[in-house]
């Protein structure tokens, strides 16, 4: 019997150290930091100022011209898409306004004849250098009547 006791009150000896060691594991945290993260914001939108458009009547046909001044568009832009729909409603141009000489589109003289509205849209695109899209300002839509 003694032996039976004995290996009991090993046991509840043993029982009450495991309940004991977490208690003694545990830690408190007296001081905080915080870290900082400075962040702002940016635009990408192209000031109406920056677009000068016309149409001039030459040799019976209209020289339509659509300038975009990217100097004014936003510095952290990476593109400028710009799109011209004709009269008809048809996509006559879809591209970089960057790829245009001086940023300047020009109507070919074969299209040139067309009289009505022509509308164009152009807005600023900033990607990342592995090319991948990440913002997108807003659209600057005007129209050309001739």
């Amino acid at each position: 019997m003694r032996k039976a006791v004995r290996m009991s009150a090993a046991s509840l000896a043993l029982a009450g150290a495991f309940i004991a060691a977490p208690a003694a594991a545990q830690a408190a945290f007296t001081a905080s930091t915080a870290g900082e993260l400075p962040v702002s914001t940016g635009s990408l939108s192209i000031p109406a100022s920056a677009m000068t458009t016309s149409c001039v009547l030459r040799n019976g046909k209209n020289l339509i011209t659509i300038a975009v001044d990217l100097t004014a568009t936003s510095p952290r832009s990476t593109s400028h898409p710009l799109n011209v729909y004709s009269p008809d409603g048809k996509l006559r141009y879809s591209g970089d306004a960057a790829a245009l000489p001086q940023g300047t589109f020009r109507v070919p003289g074969n299209e040139s004849a067309m009289t009505g509205t022509w509308v164009f849209n152009i807005h600023d695109e900033y990607a990342s250098g592995t090319g991948v899209l990440l913002w997108t300002g807003q659209t600057l839509s005007g129209t050309i009547v001739c």
